[in-house]
């Protein structure tokens, strides 16, 4: 889960959709207030400024209306789920493993 920061906008440069009762992003412009923000496709948006939100609907009246009422200061803090990335490990085959094993008890 991250902390993210973004500047309130009327057009953040961010899309959103709704996955199984979640606000997933969808894209993100470049140069936009979200790109600056960190904010990337896969990120799943949590809360605005503490409060939970649970649609993409809601999350883009809490970006909204902070730009029109400039009520959360200078950024909203959106705290965000990202997916985790899957690593990829090299390994030697086992019986590479096994020869350099032998040779270091040798």
């Amino acid at each position: 889960t991250l902390e993210l920061y973004l500047q309130p906008a009327s057009e953040p440069g961010l899309s959103l959709s709704d996955r199984r009762g979640v606000a997933l992003v969808e894209s993100v412009e470049q140069g936009s207030e979200a790109a600056a923000a960190g904010l990337r496709r896969g990120d799943v948006v949590c809360a605005v400024d503490g409060e939970p939100l649970y649609t993409c609907e809601a999350v883009s009246e809490a970006v909204l209306s902070a730009s029109l009422a400039q009520r959360y200061g200078p950024s909203l803090a959106l705290l965000v789920r990202r997916p985790a990335r899957p690593k990829h490990k090299r390994a030697a085959p086992l019986w590479q493993r096994e020869a350099a094993a032998s040779e270091l008890q040798a």
